[in-house]
């Protein structure tokens, strides 16, 4: 995973040339939706590859006879903090440059202690399991 993380930003190069498949250093995967059912996946044959799984979406939003290979992915890029690579919707973060995450977090909520105005949200249209729908509606009282 380093070495993907040391290369990108400098000298990554984005193609879908299935050809160019054997030379990648990483090889990004998304699936959402039927996808899930009907994608065959490439046989591994080299172990320094990386195989991320990318999606934007939660697990509650797959269908519900999803299946991915047992593993198969080595890396994930996600919406979740806690992925390999995480991809944020619509949000621009600092780079915590030589902290761990759980510093990282402490520094954001020491921040957020010093704020004294209200916040402005914007979020899709979506149900979620969280129902964080139901809590907006809440503070906006």
């Amino acid at each position: 995973m380093s070495r993907v993380h040391n290369v990108c930003g400098k000298r990554c190069i984005f193609f879908h040339d299935r050809e160019l498949f054997k030379k990648a250093d990483a090889v990004v995967f998304s699936s959402f939706y039927g996808t899930f059912r009907k994608m065959r996946y490439p046989n591994r044959n080299n172990t320094e590859q990386l195989f991320i799984f990318y999606e934007r979406e939660p697990p509650i939003r797959y269908p519900a006879d999803a299946q991915l290979p047992l593993d198969y992915f080595n890396a994930t890029a996600t919406f979740h903090s806690t992925s390999d690579i995480p991809v944020f919707y619509g949000r621009y973060l600092e780079d915590p440059k030589n902290m761990t995450k759980t510093d990282y977090r402490n520094k954001l909520l020491r921040a957020a202690k010093k704020k004294q105005r209200g916040a402005f949200f914007v979020h899709s249209h979506c149900q979620t399991q969280s129902r964080r729908q139901d809590i907006m509606s809440i503070l906006r009282k």
